[in-house]
């Protein structure tokens, strides 16, 4: 298709990033939420609505983890610095520094590598 050779992979990449935790966590409470909604109002939409969530997380997950899992434990946690921790940026380069015992311009390398690396796993390329 087209339309793939104009998409931004590593923006794309970077918003499925973003999303993980918010699906870690759907998947995480939606099965006990949507038990209760049920005992409110058996016939309810908000059991539809909650199944609903739980299978577009489910899918995004099975979509997800194995480009994830394709990444190197070091560039996982560059990239969960940067991006899955809720300062987010704020002081990551410093905090790896520190951890991995890297300068910054090869924190920022890995941290680009990683990108690259995940947005072809997930978009091709």
């Amino acid at each position: 298709m087209i339309g793939w050779f104009y998409l931004d992979k590593t923006r794309a990449a970077l918003a499925a990033l973003r999303d993980y935790s918010a699906m870690k966590n759907i998947l995480a409470t939606t099965p006990q939420a949507v038990k209760e909604a049920y005992e409110a109002d058996p016939g309810g939409a908000d059991k539809a609505t909650l199944k609903q969530r739980y299978q577009q997380a489910r899918e995004f997950m099975d979509w997800f983890e194995p480009a994830w899992r394709y990444l190197s434990a070091t560039e996982r946690q560059v990239l969960r610095e940067f991006y899955l921790r809720d300062s987010l940026r704020s002081g990551a380069t410093a905090r790896l520094q520190v951890n991995l015992g890297y300068s910054e311009r090869y924190v920022d390398k890995i941290r680009g590598r990683a990108l690259d690396k995940l947005a072809k796993q997930l978009y091709g390329g």
